[in-house]
């Protein structure tokens, strides 16, 4: 009877444990960069192609316009990726400086998403970085985002490596 009672002890305390994480960390930022041996412009259109996001994108579907001017702050675009399970989302652009930076906010039902890329002339190369800041729905979605922090930077990571191909 003592162990049921450790082990019930030992739960809870574990549980309060991951449930502080959402607490302490509602949210958290990541960034990942990549150089790709091409003009900004090449390299903003090429991000920007829809025809070819499922190159990069793992499990892309589709993109639609649903309110707004396309590529204009205040732009809201429907984003379907199909992984598990169909997820759809939404997405506006938050400001815009063509072949220079463009910023998002994703919203879906785990997580807002706010970020950004930026591209940089170096040399005869531009890079591109991305900045991500990740906000739990609630406190149980907080906790795992977090937890999965490395995964989602390494995600975010391999998207630009498969973009520079």
């Amino acid at each position: 009877m003592k162990i049921v009672k450790y082990i019930g002890i030992t739960l809870i305390v574990l549980l309060l444990l991951f449930f502080s994480i959402g607490l302490v960390k509602p949210s958290f930022e990541y960034s990942s960069a990549v150089t790709i041996l091409a003009p900004p412009q090449k390299c903003w259109t090429a991000l920007h192609d829809t025809t070819r996001m499922k190159r990069w994108m793992p499990g892309f579907q589709r993109l639609t316009l649903k309110d707004g001017l396309d590529m204009q702050p205040g732009a809201t675009y429907e984003i379907v990726i199909l992984s598990d399970k169909l997820y759809i989302m939404q997405e506006t652009v938050k400001e815009v400086k063509p072949e220079e930076y463009i910023s998002y906010e994703l919203i879906n039902d785990v997580m807002k998403s706010e970020y950004d890329f930026k591209f940089t002339i170096n040399g005869n190369a531009t890079k591109i970085t991305n900045q991500n800041r990740i906000i739990g729905n609630n406190l149980l979605w907080r906790s795992i985002l977090f937890l999965s922090k490395s995964y989602l930077q390494n995600g975010a990571q391999q998207q630009l490596e498969s973009l520079k191909l």
